[in-house]
């Protein structure tokens, strides 16, 4: 599934393509990722993988941020003792750096992993002084800073940004889920509900969308339940636990809405179905006055409840499933009027 995420719907795929393009034009990337990144393993290797193909002549190096101040880092780090030795502290070590055209640094792609708020502010303020000395035509190192903190970066010069939340949302889900749920075998119908249900229950977390998905009925009967089960016994591809958010109450009100958008569909289309196929019986009865007095003058706009009162009194004579099928409708559309999810049981013989 982690492939699917990455490579098969459209805006996690572009995202990549983004960050490969940057390195790619010689800009310096911070990359704001939420705390949880769906496989991130999968997406760096996705991006390295890329990176390495169209850059033949630099080294892909990954660090994890030291929490030092960055010059004095790069400096200690890829300096050599008498190459230091030549530093002087009114220069500072962003120009410093930029003016070494020896270092080996300067062959490198650096990506920094794991830099608070704080840390990467200070790579903002060394890159600017950095990418300024460097000037234009001059080959230079190209770093790519991760956080997983909201830190507010200007782009500037060769200096971009990338938020994952705001390339990456709750529709990206929806399409994760829609092509998981595809390997259930189930209905079309049954694969359409648990894909909706599953992406409006958790719309950003793929992950957990997919342990979900992978539960298939068992999450529909008892969502609550199941999730409680998945952060109790299994654990996210980075090997964190799993600690959803969302409350009982927000599960039920999700289902509900998911609930909304298939299940009122269906229930309009075999209300037509019904109206065509008793067509000639309802047009007797016009024009018909509904439970709250509003008036019917065209058998196509009499509703399922309205249609529901008339079997139920014997004013319209249907046949026994029909008769079954009207009275499922019509409850049915009555628990979602009253915004109550409904039970599977309901769902499955709706759909």
């Amino acid at each position: 599934m982690d492939r699917l995420w990455w490579e098969n719907i459209t805006n996690t795929s572009h995202f990549i393509d983004q960050i490969v393009e940057a390195v790619q034009s010689g800009s310096h990337l911070f990359l704001q990722l939420p705390q949880f990144v769906p496989w991130y393993e999968t997406m760096s290797d996705l991006v390295i993988s890329k990176i390495e193909r169209q850059n033949s002549d630099r080294s892909l190096k990954i660090i994890m941020d030291s929490g030092k101040d960055p010059g004095e880092y790069l400096f200690y780090q890829y300096c050599r003792q008498e190459k230091r030795a030549q530093y002087r502290p009114g220069i500072g070590y962003a120009q410093f750096l930029a003016k070494s055209e020896e270092l080996i640094m300067n062959h490198y792609i650096l990506w920094v992993t794991q830099a608070d708020a704080a840390q990467a502010k200070k790579w903002y303020t060394f890159l600017e002084g950095y990418s300024k000395a460097l000037g234009k035509g001059k080959k230079g190192c190209i770093f790519l800073i991760e956080t997983r903190e909201d830190v507010s970066i200007r782009e500037r010069g060769s200096i971009k940004r990338l938020v994952y939340e705001k390339e990456i949302a709750h529709y990206d889900t929806y399409l994760f889920a829609m092509l998981a749920a595809s390997t259930q075998k189930q209905t079309e119908g049954f694969r359409q509900y648990l894909a909706e249900a599953v992406s409006s229950v958790v719309p950003d977390d793929a992950e957990l969308a997919c342990a979900c998905i992978k539960r298939g009925r068992t999450f529909l009967e008892d969502p609550v339940k199941t999730i409680a089960s998945i952060k109790k016994e299994t654990f996210r591809s980075d090997g964190t636990a799993f600690w959803p958010d969302i409350s009982e109450k927000q599960i039920a009100e999700r289902m509900w809405e998911a609930q909304i958008k298939v299940v009122f569909p269906i229930i309009e289309k075999q209300r037509s179905i019904i109206v065509e196929r008793y067509r000639k019986g309802i047009e007797a009865l016009l024009p018909i006055t509904g439970a709250y007095g509003e008036m019917f003058f065209d058998a196509e706009d009499v509703e399922i409840g309205v249609l529901s009162h008339l079997v139920s009194l014997g004013r319209l004579v249907v046949a026994f499933e029909d008769g079954k099928m009207i009275a499922r409708l019509r409850n049915a559309r009555n628990t979602l009027a009253h915004i109550k999810p409904m039970t599977q049981a309901e769902i499955d013989e709706i759909l």
